[in-house]
């Protein structure tokens, strides 16, 4: 079966690459693990590193013959996202090669950021020229998420190691947040393809489409995690409430809305496994009992911490604890709070880079949504980050940064109806 997957996921990137179609993003982008997983079943786990290298070069020939034009390094330079993640980055820097890194994991987390995070980052600031290419992206979000979904169903025990939260990872070759996040990214883009009149698709693709959007519900409800599932509710209600102020347009995408969650808890009921759905409802339960969970605690810590030890002529507060700091000093992994991440490790810098990225995110997610224009862009934005509120650290939110990147680059489309 995992032979099967990939020999399915390499036909499908020749054929976007050949047609020149930017849907590859969806696979590029977010779900890599449509390679790693059959490739770890295969026990050749290093060798799906070259084999996702080789697509995405090729795709970055393929589009650019690796050429930027002048007037798009321009206009990311002027980009305040990007800013953002340009502090970020020399903080980072400064830290690993004049402060010096606390621990193992403090080496890890630089590793893979500047491996795993920045060159997609990098690879999105080149390849988004066309306006289409932002098009075609939600397109890919819907097939490749499918054909994730596919191979965690039929080449992973997914069920049976959901029922022991602890083998999750080690079985599937994903967190359970994880696979959560992505079902989410998938619900999302689904729901803003069928109700948007922007991004209307053509009749062939829209029952794949909605057979998609149930999928991806079922899998967050299979997963159990309450994070992604409470921050796609949040979004949807600032989507659709909050936007729309003709009553009969709320009640059709709310109605939409609730036959999806309908279709996919009866799918998750009658298709996959009951007890799953027990053990989701009794973990969303839990949440009324929060004080006493492990990771608000955390939070406490991590308050107490800035009110302490965050004084004017602290080092803490000009340059923060660096990388993994929050675990170096607590023994407790990281805080699960991205914000706070972001002030504790790196400071002030943190702060300024935190602040940036914030406020002209939201203001584009607004511009967006105002216009009605890529509407699944904010909409992943919203969920992604609400959910890096209570789960994850930097490299496991990395997500979030890239489509902040989609975000700031489409801003550029809304307001100049041109390519760049």
């Amino acid at each position: 079966m995992s032979l099967i997957i990939l020999v399915l996921n390499t036909i499908l990137c020749i054929y976007f690459i050949s047609k020149k179609n930017a849907a590859i993003l969806g696979y590029i982008v977010f779900f890599q693990e449509v390679h790693l997983i059959p490739f770890h079943n295969l026990g050749l786990s290093g060798l799906g590193y070259i084999y996702y290298s080789s697509i995405s070069l090729v795709f970055l020939y393929t589009y650019t013959n690796f050429k930027v034009s002048k007037k798009r390094v321009k206009y990311m330079l002027n980009n305040k996202t990007l800013w953002a993640i340009v502090l970020l980055v020399f903080i980072m820097l400064l830290h690993t090669l004049f402060v010096g890194l606390k621990s193992d994991q403090a080496e890890i987390i630089v590793f893979r950021f500047f491996l795993q995070v920045l060159p997609v980052i990098i690879f999105l600031i080149v390849v988004l020229e066309k306006k289409e290419f932002i098009y075609q992206f939600s397109y890919g979000i819907i097939i490749f998420g499918m054909l994730l979904f596919l191979t965690l169903i039929i080449a992973t025990d997914m069920l049976s190691a959901m029922l022991i939260r602890g083998d999750f990872r080690d079985v599937v070759g994903m967190s359970p947040i994880g696979l959560s996040r992505r079902a989410g990214i998938v619900f999302l883009t689904a729901l803003m393809l069928i109700i948007s009149s922007r991004l209307n698709p053509s009749k062939k693709y829209v029952i794949f489409i909605v057979i998609t959007g149930i999928t991806a519900l079922a899998i967050m409800v299979i997963s159990t995690t309450r994070g992604p599932a409470l921050a796609v509710l949040i979004t949807l209600l600032a989507l659709f409430l909050i936007k729309e102020k003709n009553l009969l347009k709320k009640i059709y995408r709310l109605t939409v809305l609730s036959g999806l969650l309908i279709a996919s808890g009866l799918f998750t009921y009658y298709y996959l496994n009951f007890e799953v759905l027990i053990m989701f409802i009794e973990r969303m339960e839990s949440l009324q009992n929060y004080e006493s969970m492990r990771r608000y605690r955390r939070l406490d810590w991590a308050f107490d911490f800035i009110k302490n030890d965050f004084g004017i002529f602290s080092v803490n507060m000009w340059l923060g604890l660096g990388p993994a700091g929050f675990s170096y000093l607590f023994g407790l992994g990281y805080v699960h709070n991205f914000i706070l991440e972001f002030i504790i490790e790196y400071g002030l810098i943190g702060i300024m880079s935190i602040s940036l990225f914030t406020v002209y995110s939201f203001y584009h997610s607004i511009l967006l949504i105002r216009y009605n224009k890529f509407l699944y862009i904010p909409a992943i934005f919203i969920f992604l980050y609400l959910s890096a509120m209570v789960s994850g650290d930097i490299v496991s939110n990395r997500n979030l940064l890239f489509i902040s990147v989609v975000q700031a680059i489409s801003i550029y489309f809304l307001k100049n109806n041109k390519n760049i």
